[in-house]
């Protein structure tokens, strides 16, 4: 198997695509013809409607030494696994709490006040038994109803198919 790579490093504008040639080379395209029409549409993409003669040709010398060919597919592995770990690697590590600062305050000194007052347990109590038993917790409205309703036909059609399945050649309907 031939693999065509556009290998890219944090330099490059040319994006990282892997294509198997296997298939292609089967149809009696040799693996040159194949690199070489994956880089003019590559160069396309990149130059886009503008594309003069000079800058296309700085374009297709750009491309042309990024691409390799390997024969070998522990070899594309390894440049794929280098690729992304250098990728993730030369990002350095954010100072988390100097972002904390940052973030503006909504509530007001007054609310701020009632944030830190302890709650006893039977306002809690309350509160949550005061809520309305049919509404599911969230801002989707789902009633607790509808789910039940539709855990329960899912439930019988689950049984209703094992039973079939454990019968061969006897199909249970029931609605």
């Amino acid at each position: 198997m031939t693999t065509h790579v556009v290998n890219s490093d944090e330099n490059s504008t040319v994006p990282m695509t892997v294509v198997d040639l296997s298939g292609k080379e089967a149809m009696g395209q040799t693996s040159q013809e194949i690199v070489r029409k994956d880089m003019d549409v590559l160069v396309d993409s990149l130059m886009g409607e503008e594309a003069s003669e000079g800058n296309l040709s700085s374009a297709i010398e750009q491309v042309g030494k990024e691409v390799r060919v390997w024969k070998n597919e522990g070899d594309l592995g390894r440049v794929v696994v280098d690729f992304y770990k250098d990728l993730f690697a030369h990002q350095p590590c954010r100072n988390f709490e100097a972002a904390y600062d940052t973030f503006s305050v909504k509530l007001s000194e007054e609310e701020q006040v009632h944030l830190g007052i302890s709650v006893e347990m039977e306002e809690v109590k309350a509160a949550t038994f005061s809520m309305k038993g049919l509404k599911a917790p969230g801002v989707d409205g789902i009633q607790l109803v509808f789910i039940t309703v539709i855990g329960r036909w899912l439930r019988t059609r689950y049984w209703i198919l094992l039973i079939s399945l454990c019968k061969p050649g006897r199909w249970i309907r029931r609605y």
